[in-house]
């Protein structure tokens, strides 16, 4: 079975762009920690961020992590006011 997990790179969020491998915080650390250990599954992780880094393309066996390079003006955030 496949599961997309969509969550924030907080490299991104906290601006350290030049750590090797990804964080997420608490809460979806500890639901990939309890998918991680079941081998039938096949894990994709969906990140965007603001700035290009280099990333690992897979964080286990079976959990590859997607970052995905998002321009400034994809974010929207003058378009809102």
């Amino acid at each position: 079975m496949r599961i997309g997990f969509i969550t924030t790179d907080n490299r991104d969020h906290c601006r350290q762009y030049d750590l090797p491998y990804p964080y997420f915080g608490p809460a979806p650390e500890a639901i990939l920690a309890g998918l991680m250990n079941i081998p039938s599954l096949e894990i994709h992780i969906i990140s965007c961020t603001q700035v290009r880094m280099s990333s690992p393309a897979k964080l286990s066996d079976n959990t590859w992590f997607h970052s995905l390079y998002v321009p400034k003006i994809g974010w929207l955030r003058t378009g809102y006011i």
